[in-house]
Order: structure tokens, then C-alpha cells, then sequence
């Protein structure tokens, strides 16, 4: 992972200390370093979460379940196709009685 949980958080410390570092001049510039704020305060809360957690577990888990069906089907294919083939030759070779 390139850019993990901590590397974020790192992240969301700086902008915090940036914000409340700013002098606010004007209107326009106090609505931009709020909504930076509300959006750290928003990113960290997200960070912070493990809600969906389980919810990964069990996506993960049934895609190996899925994956491990089709393994097991494609490498009974051959033998499945094979034994047709044998069972095909053999009724075709037996005849009803006249």
C-alpha cells in the first residue's frame, strides 16, 4: 500500500494545524479554510471508521469461495468430457436385440 492509514492521517494533522495557523482576512477566505476544516474533520472521522470492515471481509471471502468453484470445475471439465465420450462410443456400439 502506497499511501496507508497513518500517511493520511499525517495528512489531516498538517491541514488542521494550517488551518488554524491562517489569519482570516476576508468573507470568501473564511468560508474556504471552514469547509477545509469540515472536510478534514470528515476525512479523519472516515478514517477512523471500521463500520465497513466486514463488509470487505465477506466480499473477499466469497470471491475465493467463487473463485475455488470454477478451479474445481474446469479441472473436472476434462475428465467429465472425457467419460461422455466413452459412455457415447459404448451406446452407440450396443444394439437392441432383433
Amino acid at each position: 500500500m502506497i499511501c496507508g492509514p497513518s500517511v493520511l492521517r499525517g495528512v489531516i494533522v498538517a491541514l488542521h494545524a494550517n488551518y488554524r495557523s491562517r489569519t482570516l482576512c476576508t468573507h470568501i477566505e473564511t468560508e474556504f479554510t471552514m469547509s477545509e476544516h469540515i472536510m478534514s474533520n470528515f476525512i479523519a472521522s472516515w478514517l477512523r471508521d471500521e463500520s465497513g470492515a466486514v463488509t470487505v471481509d465477506w466480499v473477499v471471502l466469497t470471491a475465493a469461495v467463487v473463485g475455488l468453484g470454477f478451479a474445481a470445475v474446469a479441472s473436472a471439465r476434462t475428465g467429465v468430457v472425457s467419460l461422455a465420450s466413452k459412455i457415447g462410443q459404448g451406446v452407440e456400439v450396443t444394439s437392441l436385440g432383433n
